[in-house]
């Protein structure tokens, strides 16, 4: 990313969506598809899936950044280019997101031998790419919009305040 804040943004992601993972179980506590469902914890299974998304949330939303900053670098103003990168990035992701989500499907309904050991794991997956996804495309643009916003103001005061060794050697002169 060439600069730190950029790479900083994309961290904000991270802990919402493996926070959402308790909001899954909430809901799957009230749809109860199965007696072994709403018995489900989280153990190390759940949290290799949670190592999972929080891989696939960082990539959607560099996906995002990646693709707002080049078109930044070509002339555009910053919500010119979040404006054109998310719709166009946007198919991208949910192709990614379904494509997971459909396929841990049959191991959240824990359908085979050993699905009641991985259940855990899809069900993070897929609470936390459907929660996560709608966070990549709204909390990804703002916090981008807000640091680069943070980025500007630096800048300008840098600007403004002169260095410490220009106001002695002003000063003796």
């Amino acid at each position: 990313f060439r600069n730190y804040f950029y790479w900083e943004q994309n961290c904000f992601n991270i802990p919402a969506c493996a926070g959402m993972r308790s909001a899954f179980d909430a809901m799957d506590g009230v749809n109860n598809f199965s007696d072994n469902m709403a018995t489900l914890e989280t153990d190390m299974t759940a949290m290799i899936g949670i190592i999972l998304l929080m891989g696939l949330v960082t990539k959607n939303s560099i996906l995002l950044v990646d693709f707002a900053n080049r078109l930044r670098s070509q002339g555009k103003s910053r919500d010119e280019a979040l404006l054109i990168a998310g719709p166009i990035r946007l198919r991208p992701i949910l192709m990614t997101t379904l494509s997971l989500i459909l396929g841990m499907l049959p191991v959240a309904l824990g359908l085979g031998a050993g699905g009641s050991f991985r259940a855990p794991m899809a069900i993070a997956v897929i609470g936390g790419l459907i929660t996560s996804t709608v966070l990549t495309l709204i909390l990804v643009p703002v916090a981008y919009s807000m640091l680069d916003i943070v980025m500007e103001r630096l800048k300008n005061i840098r600007a403004r305040k002169p260095s410490p060794v220009a106001a002695v050697s002003a000063a003796g002169k």
